[in-house]
């Protein structure tokens, strides 16, 4: 999985993966609210994988469901910007920024502190954006 991912379309499988497995747990008895979902960045993807997932987040607020994104310190960040793990935080800020204006409600980072910060700001211009 981690070496050789294919993908024809990783936005429409992961939204085609994210209701194959909403309409089983709901077969299973398991509630929409008990649920929320994660694209899997960094999990079985290239760079170009997870560059794809983050610009259209917003789409898979369709299923309305918390959407989780962890990116903090992913390899596929030094690859791209040529960073160890402790250097990667500017990188991890600037998705989990993208992310929150495209929806996403949970992320999950390694330097909290700094994220939440990045993500109030973000919060607060796009409240004045959207006012």
């Amino acid at each position: 999985m981690q070496l050789n991912p294919a993908y024809t379309d990783v936005v429409r499988e992961v939204g085609e993966f994210f209701s194959e497995r909403i309409r089983r747990l709901s077969d299973c008895g398991v509630g929409r609210e008990q649920l929320m979902l994660d694209p899997g960045i960094g999990f079985g993807k290239t760079v170009e994988h997870n560059l794809q997932l983050l610009g259209t987040a917003r789409s898979f607020t369709r299923f309305e469901r918390p959407l989780l994104l962890g990116v903090s310190r992913k390899s596929f960040i030094g690859k791209l910007l040529g960073a160890e793990p402790a250097a990667r935080l500017p990188g991890a800020l600037a998705c989990a920024c993208l992310a929150v204006a495209a929806g996403v409600q949970i992320v999950r980072a390694h330097d909290v502190a700094e994220t939440v910060q990045a993500m109030r700001m973000t919060e607060a211009i796009l409240a004045k954006q959207n006012a």
